[in-house]
């Protein structure tokens, strides 16, 4: 399976308006909620769920990349969203730098496995600043697909 495949271009973000990083995990939450990812009912409690993981552990990586990742009960899928942030946020990353692209990952609190598997691969992606520069330069969903098809999940 791709990585593309986790992904629905409802739940892509080319030009991410969020300043900070609550209001970066409200903004792609959302496409979640909107593309029927998670309950309405439990959409406040995984949001709630996401900012609690990333007071206490951030998901900030290097070189402008995050990934908040979240298992939650109102997660009916697995799937990815995707936002690209011009300016950058502040995500408490590790090399301290503003982080510019973001991989959300949501996932059913059932099958651990394709979650872990799932975020070993965007990790792995995105650790290629080959990628990342690629990334940042697509001005169109499309343009993002053909970079994702290429890797397997």
């Amino acid at each position: 399976m791709k990585i593309s495949d986790f992904l629905d271009e409802n739940r892509i973000i080319l030009d991410l308006r969020a300043k900070t990083k609550e209001e970066l995990l409200n903004e792609m939450g959302e496409t979640f909620k909107k593309t029927g990812v998670v309950d309405d009912s439990g959409y406040a409690r995984f949001i709630e769920k996401l900012n609690n993981r990333e007071e206490t552990c951030s998901t900030g990586f290097q070189d402008g990349v995050a990934i908040p990742h979240m298992k939650a009960r109102a997660v009916k899928k697995i799937s990815l969203a995707f936002g690209i942030s011009k300016e950058g946020i502040d995500f408490d990353a590790l090399d301290k730098k503003p982080s510019k692209i973001f991989i959300m990952i949501a996932a059913p609190k059932e099958n651990p496995n394709e979650y872990l598997n799932l975020l070993a691969k965007v990790s792995e992606i995105f650790l290629d600043e080959n990628n990342i520069k690629k990334v940042m330069e697509v001005k169109t969903k499309e343009e993002l697909y053909e970079i994702l098809d290429k890797y397997e999940a």
